[in-house]
């Protein structure tokens, strides 16, 4: 399966959205968050997440390929997306957040399943 131009518009535009959202729900969560002692942190465990789909034959993560937005994780069968949510915390419960404000619009807007993955530090 071949992803053809009207696939890769349809994808970049989803993916904008998800980037939007996924800042959006940061935000949302940061604004709400308790602090450190400094103020500075998020007071939680350090950590990361990414976004996911474990489809890979479809027109949809052929575009995401195409435009360099997911990466094949070795043996393991799934699929990892680079989106960018201009994070300067390490708390991992907003990095959650993002990214699965992120999955959601993904799936909604292409169809395709896609889920947040999270990681401590």
């Amino acid at each position: 399966m071949k992803a053809d131009p009207e696939t890769i518009e349809r994808v970049m535009r989803a993916v904008q959205m998800a980037e939007d959202a996924g800042r959006a729900a940061a935000k949302e969560f940061s604004d709400r968050a308790e602090r450190d002692a400094s103020g500075r942190h998020i007071a939680d465990a350090s950590g990361y997440a990414e976004v996911r789909t474990y489809d890979s034959g479809t027109a949809i993560t052929k575009a995401l390929l195409k435009l360099g937005i997911i990466r094949p994780k070795g043996h393991a069968g799934y699929y990892s997306l680079n989106l960018r949510f201009d994070i300067r915390d390490q708390s991992i419960t907003l990095h959650e957040a993002a990214a699965r404000a992120a999955a959601e619009v993904l799936e909604k807007e292409l169809g395709q399943e896609f889920f947040m993955r999270g990681f401590m530090d």
